[in-house]
Protein backbone atom coordinates (compact mmCIF):
# COMPACT_ATOMS: atom_id res chain seq x y z
CA UNK A 1 0.00 0.00 0.00
CA UNK A 2 1.24 3.75 -0.28
CA UNK A 3 3.99 4.10 2.36
CA UNK A 4 3.00 7.94 2.83
CA UNK A 5 -0.67 6.84 4.41
CA UNK A 6 -1.35 5.93 8.21
CA UNK A 7 -3.43 3.22 9.64
CA UNK A 8 -3.55 4.25 13.13
CA UNK A 9 -4.26 1.62 15.12
CA UNK A 10 -7.11 2.81 17.03
CA UNK A 11 -9.41 4.46 14.51
CA UNK A 12 -8.68 3.24 10.86
CA UNK A 13 -10.73 0.99 9.00
CA UNK A 14 -11.12 -2.61 10.67
CA UNK A 15 -9.85 -4.31 7.61
CA UNK A 16 -6.83 -1.94 7.18
CA UNK A 17 -5.92 -2.77 11.03
CA UNK A 18 -6.27 -5.84 10.19
CA UNK A 19 -4.24 -6.19 6.92
CA UNK A 20 -1.64 -3.48 7.89
CA UNK A 21 -1.32 -3.88 11.26
CA UNK A 22 -2.54 -7.42 12.51
CA UNK A 23 -0.81 -8.86 9.17
CA UNK A 24 -4.39 -10.90 8.18
CA UNK A 25 -4.28 -11.55 4.57
CA UNK A 26 -7.50 -13.88 4.53
CA UNK A 27 -10.06 -11.04 5.54
CA UNK A 28 -13.48 -11.73 3.82
CA UNK A 29 -16.07 -13.08 6.27
CA UNK A 30 -15.72 -16.83 7.27
CA UNK A 31 -12.33 -16.81 5.99
CA UNK A 32 -10.99 -20.07 4.20
CA UNK A 33 -13.79 -22.14 5.30
CA UNK A 34 -16.45 -19.75 3.13
CA UNK A 35 -13.63 -19.57 0.18
CA UNK A 36 -13.63 -23.64 0.24
CA UNK A 37 -17.32 -23.62 0.03
CA UNK A 38 -17.80 -21.43 -2.71
CA UNK A 39 -15.37 -22.81 -4.49
CA UNK A 40 -17.32 -26.32 -4.30
CA UNK A 41 -20.41 -24.94 -5.39
CA UNK A 42 -19.27 -23.04 -8.01
CA UNK A 43 -17.82 -26.70 -10.12
CA UNK A 44 -14.66 -24.88 -10.41
CA UNK A 45 -12.15 -27.67 -12.57
CA UNK A 46 -9.23 -27.40 -14.90
CA UNK A 47 -11.27 -26.57 -18.05
CA UNK A 48 -12.82 -23.40 -16.27
CA UNK A 49 -11.42 -19.44 -17.30
CA UNK A 50 -12.08 -17.79 -13.96
CA UNK A 51 -12.40 -14.49 -13.30
CA UNK A 52 -11.63 -13.03 -9.93
CA UNK A 53 -13.11 -9.91 -8.78
CA UNK A 54 -11.58 -8.07 -6.19
CA UNK A 55 -8.47 -10.23 -5.97
CA UNK A 56 -6.25 -8.40 -3.66
CA UNK A 57 -3.08 -10.36 -3.63
CA UNK A 58 -4.75 -13.04 -5.54
CA UNK A 59 -4.42 -15.49 -2.57
CA UNK A 60 -7.81 -17.14 -3.75
CA UNK A 61 -6.51 -17.20 -7.65
CA UNK A 62 -2.97 -18.68 -6.78
CA UNK A 63 -4.85 -21.86 -4.77
CA UNK A 64 -7.28 -22.35 -7.72
CA UNK A 65 -4.21 -22.13 -10.19
CA UNK A 66 -2.52 -24.85 -7.76
CA UNK A 67 -5.31 -26.72 -7.15
CA UNK A 68 -7.36 -27.43 -10.40
CA UNK A 69 -4.94 -26.28 -12.77
CA UNK A 70 -7.50 -23.76 -14.43
CA UNK A 71 -7.13 -20.78 -15.72
CA UNK A 72 -7.07 -17.71 -13.28
CA UNK A 73 -7.59 -13.85 -14.34
CA UNK A 74 -7.84 -11.63 -11.43
CA UNK A 75 -8.35 -7.98 -10.96
CA UNK A 76 -8.56 -5.06 -8.52
CA UNK A 77 -8.40 -1.27 -8.14
CA UNK A 78 -5.50 -1.09 -6.43
CA UNK A 79 -2.24 -1.03 -7.94
CA UNK A 80 -0.50 -2.04 -5.13
CA UNK A 81 -1.87 -5.65 -4.13
CA UNK A 82 -1.94 -6.35 -8.31
CA UNK A 83 1.87 -5.66 -7.88
CA UNK A 84 2.33 -8.02 -4.78
CA UNK A 85 -0.30 -10.41 -6.64
CA UNK A 86 1.88 -11.26 -9.62
CA UNK A 87 4.71 -11.86 -7.57
CA UNK A 88 2.90 -14.29 -5.02
CA UNK A 89 2.02 -16.17 -8.46
CA UNK A 90 5.60 -16.42 -9.78
CA UNK A 91 6.73 -17.41 -6.08
CA UNK A 92 4.05 -20.15 -6.79
CA UNK A 93 5.02 -21.20 -9.68
CA UNK A 94 1.75 -20.68 -11.76
CA UNK A 95 2.39 -17.44 -13.36
CA UNK A 96 1.81 -19.05 -16.37
CA UNK A 97 -1.84 -19.85 -15.23
CA UNK A 98 -2.74 -16.80 -13.54
CA UNK A 99 -2.67 -13.06 -14.27
CA UNK A 100 -3.44 -9.76 -12.41
CA UNK A 101 -4.22 -6.43 -13.53
CA UNK A 102 -6.08 -3.35 -12.17
CA UNK A 103 -9.36 -3.07 -13.33
CA UNK A 104 -12.54 -1.40 -12.11
CA UNK A 105 -15.27 -3.88 -11.48
CA UNK A 106 -17.89 -1.14 -12.40
CA UNK A 107 -15.96 -1.26 -16.18
CA UNK A 108 -14.61 -4.36 -16.62
CA UNK A 109 -11.87 -4.08 -19.44
CA UNK A 110 -12.83 -7.23 -21.14
CA UNK A 111 -14.78 -8.26 -23.84
CA UNK A 112 -18.38 -10.07 -23.50
CA UNK A 113 -18.48 -13.87 -23.00
CA UNK A 114 -14.75 -14.12 -21.88
CA UNK A 115 -15.15 -16.14 -18.55
CA UNK A 116 -16.67 -19.68 -17.54
CA UNK A 117 -17.10 -18.34 -14.20
CA UNK A 118 -16.08 -15.39 -12.02
CA UNK A 119 -15.87 -15.10 -8.07
CA UNK A 120 -16.28 -12.21 -5.59
CA UNK A 121 -15.46 -12.40 -1.91
CA UNK A 122 -16.52 -9.01 -0.04
CA UNK A 123 -16.60 -7.15 -3.06
CA UNK A 124 -20.21 -5.25 -3.03
CA UNK A 125 -19.89 -3.98 0.76
CA UNK A 126 -17.08 -2.20 -0.26
CA UNK A 127 -19.33 -0.35 -3.54
CA UNK A 128 -21.47 2.19 -3.08
CA UNK A 129 -24.97 1.26 -3.06
CA UNK A 130 -25.07 3.32 -6.68
CA UNK A 131 -22.89 1.18 -7.98
CA UNK A 132 -23.29 -2.56 -6.40
CA UNK A 133 -25.58 -3.36 -9.39
CA UNK A 134 -23.30 -2.16 -12.16
CA UNK A 135 -20.64 -4.29 -10.61
CA UNK A 136 -23.06 -7.65 -10.89
CA UNK A 137 -24.06 -6.57 -14.65
CA UNK A 138 -20.76 -6.08 -15.38
CA UNK A 139 -19.78 -9.31 -13.81
CA UNK A 140 -22.68 -11.07 -15.61
CA UNK A 141 -21.86 -9.59 -19.10
CA UNK A 142 -18.30 -10.85 -19.72
CA UNK A 143 -19.30 -14.22 -18.46
CA UNK A 144 -20.21 -16.85 -20.79
CA UNK A 145 -24.28 -18.22 -21.97
CA UNK A 146 -24.43 -20.68 -19.07
CA UNK A 147 -21.08 -19.19 -16.34
CA UNK A 148 -21.80 -19.30 -13.17
CA UNK A 149 -20.73 -16.12 -10.77
CA UNK A 150 -20.00 -16.80 -7.06
CA UNK A 151 -20.50 -14.44 -4.50
CA UNK A 152 -19.86 -14.05 -0.62
CA UNK A 153 -21.28 -11.04 1.06
CA UNK A 154 -21.25 -9.88 4.32
CA UNK A 155 -25.27 -9.97 5.02
CA UNK A 156 -27.49 -8.91 7.64
CA UNK A 157 -29.44 -12.20 9.74
CA UNK A 158 -32.15 -9.19 10.17
CA UNK A 159 -33.05 -5.56 9.40
CA UNK A 160 -30.37 -3.38 11.29
CA UNK A 161 -31.82 -0.74 13.48
CA UNK A 162 -29.93 3.05 13.59
CA UNK A 163 -28.77 1.80 17.20
CA UNK A 164 -27.11 -0.57 15.39
CA UNK A 165 -25.61 1.21 12.17
CA UNK A 166 -24.37 3.45 14.99
CA UNK A 167 -22.26 1.09 16.96
CA UNK A 168 -21.04 -0.82 14.01
CA UNK A 169 -19.66 2.24 12.59
CA UNK A 170 -17.97 3.15 15.79
CA UNK A 171 -16.41 -0.03 16.37
CA UNK A 172 -14.98 -0.98 13.16
CA UNK A 173 -14.77 2.52 11.48
CA UNK A 174 -15.62 0.36 7.98
CA UNK A 175 -17.59 1.15 5.04
CA UNK A 176 -17.72 -2.57 4.62
CA UNK A 177 -20.00 -3.41 7.72
CA UNK A 178 -22.22 -0.16 7.28
CA UNK A 179 -22.72 -1.23 3.77
CA UNK A 180 -24.06 -4.83 3.79
CA UNK A 181 -27.59 -5.76 3.25
CA UNK A 182 -29.83 -8.39 4.23
CA UNK A 183 -29.89 -11.83 2.72
CA UNK A 184 -33.35 -10.66 1.19
CA UNK A 185 -31.68 -7.57 -0.08
CA UNK A 186 -28.69 -9.00 -1.44
CA UNK A 187 -31.14 -11.16 -3.19
CA UNK A 188 -33.44 -8.93 -5.01
CA UNK A 189 -30.05 -6.91 -5.99
CA UNK A 190 -28.78 -10.13 -7.65
CA UNK A 191 -31.71 -10.65 -9.75
CA UNK A 192 -32.04 -6.90 -10.62
CA UNK A 193 -28.77 -7.34 -11.73
CA UNK A 194 -29.69 -10.22 -13.92
CA UNK A 195 -28.18 -13.41 -12.30
CA UNK A 196 -30.71 -16.47 -12.96
CA UNK A 197 -31.44 -19.46 -10.86
CA UNK A 198 -29.95 -17.81 -7.92
CA UNK A 199 -28.64 -20.15 -4.89
CA UNK A 200 -28.03 -18.90 -1.42
CA UNK A 201 -26.32 -20.39 1.64
CA UNK A 202 -26.96 -17.93 4.56
CA UNK A 203 -24.35 -18.86 7.32
CA UNK A 204 -24.44 -16.51 10.46
CA UNK A 205 -21.29 -15.08 11.74
CA UNK A 206 -18.58 -16.03 14.46
CA UNK A 207 -15.02 -14.89 15.16
CA UNK A 208 -13.19 -17.07 13.96
CA UNK A 209 -10.73 -15.49 16.91
CA UNK A 210 -6.68 -15.75 17.33
CA UNK A 211 -6.99 -19.93 16.62
CA UNK A 212 -9.46 -19.42 13.58
CA UNK A 213 -6.53 -16.57 11.95
CA UNK A 214 -3.81 -18.52 12.44
CA UNK A 215 -5.54 -21.73 10.95
CA UNK A 216 -6.73 -19.90 7.51
CA UNK A 217 -2.74 -17.60 7.57
CA UNK A 218 -0.87 -20.53 8.04
CA UNK A 219 2.40 -21.46 10.38
CA UNK A 220 4.66 -18.78 9.18
CA UNK A 221 2.48 -16.01 9.32
CA UNK A 222 0.37 -17.60 12.04
CA UNK A 223 3.04 -17.17 14.43
CA UNK A 224 3.81 -13.44 13.55
CA UNK A 225 0.45 -13.08 14.39
CA UNK A 226 0.43 -14.13 17.50
CA UNK A 227 3.96 -12.54 18.00
CA UNK A 228 2.11 -9.23 17.15
CA UNK A 229 -1.20 -9.95 19.85
CA UNK A 230 1.79 -11.07 22.35
CA UNK A 231 3.68 -7.90 22.13
CA UNK A 232 1.32 -4.86 20.93
CA UNK A 233 -1.32 -3.78 23.92
CA UNK A 234 -2.95 -2.07 21.14
CA UNK A 235 -3.78 -4.49 19.34
CA UNK A 236 -4.90 -6.78 21.64
CA UNK A 237 -6.89 -3.95 23.07
CA UNK A 238 -8.76 -3.14 19.64
CA UNK A 239 -9.01 -7.15 18.61
CA UNK A 240 -10.76 -7.29 22.40
CA UNK A 241 -13.03 -4.35 21.33
CA UNK A 242 -14.17 -5.81 18.03
CA UNK A 243 -14.58 -9.44 19.00
CA UNK A 244 -16.76 -8.05 21.60
CA UNK A 245 -18.89 -6.21 18.90
CA UNK A 246 -19.23 -8.91 17.44
CA UNK A 247 -20.23 -11.40 20.26
CA UNK A 248 -22.76 -8.58 21.11
CA UNK A 249 -24.80 -8.75 17.64
CA UNK A 250 -24.90 -12.04 16.79
CA UNK A 251 -28.51 -11.49 15.35
CA UNK A 252 -27.61 -9.40 12.91
CA UNK A 253 -24.13 -10.92 11.70
CA UNK A 254 -23.65 -13.39 8.42
CA UNK A 255 -22.53 -14.02 5.47
CA UNK A 256 -24.21 -15.17 2.31
CA UNK A 257 -22.72 -17.37 -0.73
CA UNK A 258 -24.62 -16.39 -3.59
CA UNK A 259 -24.31 -18.64 -7.02
CA UNK A 260 -26.35 -17.72 -10.18
CA UNK A 261 -25.99 -18.57 -14.24
CA UNK A 262 -25.75 -15.94 -17.13
CA UNK A 263 -29.18 -17.49 -18.87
Amino acid sequence: MNNQTVYDVDSCDMYEFMSHHVGISVLHPGGKKATTQLIELLAIDKGKKVLEIGCGKGLTAIYLAKKYGCEVVGVDISKDWIEEANKLAQEAGVSHLVSFQVNNACSLQFQENQFDTAIAQAVLVMVDDKDKIKVIQEVNRVLKSGGKSGWSELSWGSKPTEEFLTVAGKETCSKGITNAMTFEGWEKLFIQGGVKELQLTRVMFHVRGLLGMVSDEGIINGIRIVVKFIMDSRIRARMRRLNAFFDKYPEYLGYGIYIGTKS
